[in-house]
């Protein structure tokens, strides 16, 4: 994944650094234990060792967090950057501020109607029937208002979001909660931070 080409060359330097694309649905739609299943396929058939430090990005930061509590003994800690929120959270708390017409295009998106035809929905139920956050460092980093930037829905939900992320890094034994000043890309605006984040957890972990 070129995206995080920089990021990986720092985490490189601390030691094995390993990026992969997430299989594309083949018709349908794909959820979390699917990615949590192709990706414990992955590191076993590229040997791996563990446990590992996994850094998820949007879809990827809400993957991660359930890898973590499926395959805990894989697991060193996680980085979660702008993950996608919970459904239940979401619907009940950023609808409040949303349109008729802006919650019915939300609930497609959750569905599947996203570019990667994705259901964080199914996804998100997934989390909540998986086992608890396990005792690990967990850190949760979102970006501010800068991301919002155009757009009047994100400023309005933007503190929902905020919110309803600080809980869940406070669901977690060890979370760790932080907001910075980026674009939602937090790791090529706020590179700095991430490393920092990786190296507390693997001092940590």
């Amino acid at each position: 994944m070129s995206d995080f080409g920089g990021l990986r060359a720092e985490l490189a330097t601390r030691g094995t650094a390993c990026t992969y694309s997430r299989a594309l649905a083949s018709g349908g739609t794909i959820d979390g234990e699917q990615v949590v299943a192709d990706l414990h396929a992955l590191l076993d058939a590229a040997d791996i060792a563990r446990p590992v430090v996994l850094v998820g990005h949007s879809a990827g930061g809400m993957f991660v967090q359930l890898y973590a509590r499926v395959h805990p003994d894989d697991v060193l800690g996680v980085l979660a950057m702008n993950p996608v929120p919970p459904w239940g959270p979401w619907q009940t708390e950023a609808f409040a501020v949303m349109t008729e017409e802006e919650r019915a295009a939300e609930t497609a998106y959750f569905s599947g109607d996203n570019g990667e035809s994705i259901d964080y929905a199914t996804t998100s139920e997934q989390l909540d029937q998986a086992p608890g956050p396990p005792e690990l460092p967990f850190h949760l980093v979102i970006s501010d208002g800068t991301q919002c930037e155009g757009s009047d829905i994100c400023q309005r939900v933007s503190q929902v979001a905020e919110s309803i992320m600080q809980n869940v890094a406070e669901s977690w034994p060890r979370g760790e909660f932080e907001v910075v000043s980026a674009s939602h890309d937090i790791f090529r605006d706020d590179l700095q931070t991430v490393l920092d984040a990786v190296d507390r957890i693997l001092a940590d972990g």
